[in-house]
């Protein structure tokens, strides 16, 4: 099977930090939406600068931000809380294996 020209494992893997970024994304918009009087996705935007990105950053009471990253972790400091999610890594609660976030996300049961 080929995806954009190229067998889909080959894709998956150059594109591995990518789509673990997109997944989370996705899945912490899907747990923290409540769509009544908001626009859509108006807590969750991302963050950069000269010199650093933050993947996620949402708006609860207080900005905080979700970094996701697939090699090697180094922490950068942000103008907010920062945590990290990694391939396998755990560090307190810094750092977190994005296989064990994401199995304890749930979608928001203020929406459809």
């Amino acid at each position: 099977m080929y995806l954009f020209g190229e067998e889909i494992e080959d894709f998956v893997d150059e594109n591995m930090e990518f789509l673990a970024e997109s997944t989370v994304a996705t899945h912490v918009i899907w747990n923290r939406e409540i769509p009544v009087l908001r626009e859509k996705h108006s807590f969750a935007g991302f963050y950069y600068d000269t010199n650093k990105e933050c993947d996620l950053v949402i708006l609860d009471g207080d900005f905080f931000g979700i970094e996701t990253k697939y090699g090697k972790i180094r922490k950068r400091k942000y103008p907010f809380d920062v945590f990290y999610l990694s391939k396998d890594e755990l560090e307190g609660d810094v750092i977190l294996p994005l296989s064990l976030y994401l199995a304890g996300i749930t979608k928001s049961e203020k929406v459809i």
